[in-house]
């Protein structure tokens, strides 16, 4: 339900990544829709031109949808809940923080990495940050194809 792609992030970008000074409440998109929200490719927004951001993002394919830093507190949990797109995840930060697949009765530790993550949003899952540090991710939608 969560595995490793072969997008791999080099350890310039991972490093950089990694110092960067992540502001964010809870959900930040870095990117915007150049039409259809779910279907068409999304574009960086100007304010993160030339930054880590477009850099990370640059290592996935050109085709992807909103990608968004998102920050998960310690203690904190999302309600287990299934989406219509998959997502690609780039784990920035955090320690005991799990994606867990509820029905399934799945925990998938989310770990530091040089490669993106593929998750199946599909399936009932929820999130949570059992550490002691913020649990932060780049997660990036993935378009979904028209019939």
């Amino acid at each position: 339900m969560i595995t490793q792609t072969e997008h791999f992030v080099n350890d310039a970008i991972k490093a950089e990544v990694m110092s960067a000074n992540v502001d964010v409440e809870f959900k930040l998109p870095i990117n915007q829709p150049t039409g259809d929200f779910f279907y068409d490719p999304w574009t960086i927004k100007q304010e993160y031109k030339g930054t880590v951001w477009e850099r990370l993002l640059s290592t996935l394919p050109d085709n992807i949808g909103e990608a968004r830093l998102i920050k998960l507190e310690p203690g904190q949990a999302y309600r287990s809940h299934a989406d219509i797109d998959d997502r690609y995840h780039f784990n920035i930060q955090g320690e005991r923080s799990f994606v867990i697949y509820t029905d399934a009765n799945l925990i998938y530790p989310q770990e530091e990495s040089s490669y993106w993550a593929d998750m199946n949003a599909g399936e009932i899952h929820s999130a949570v940050n059992t550490g002691r540090v913020d649990r932060i991710q780049l997660v990036v939608r993935k378009l979904l194809n028209k019939n």
